[in-house]
């Protein structure tokens, strides 16, 4: 990490101002049961993917690494129904 500290100095990120960063906002709002408060405590997230059914194992092979981003990510469990 110190290294790194010493290469942005000589190698700086040019251009990093003009980057657009505002969300790209293609996914609807999600829609809430209930809006939680922040003393609730934890959640249930659900994501659903609709797969053609001819394209479901290289859709399960793809989402493998997901999966492990997931878990590692603090989800408790993560599950495929095919």
């Amino acid at each position: 990490m110190i290294l790194s500290l010493a290469a942005i100095r000589r190698y700086p990120l040019n251009g990093v101002e003009e980057l657009d960063l505002t969300p790209s906002a293609h996914w609807p709002e999600p829609a809430l049961l209930s809006k939680p408060r922040p003393e609730d405590g934890p959640v249930l997230v659900t994501v659903e993917y609709r797969v053609d059914p001819q394209q479901a194992r290289d859709f399960t092979l793809a989402m493998q690494p997901v999966q492990e981003q997931r878990l590692r990510d603090g989800a408790l469990r993560s599950r495929s129904v095919f």
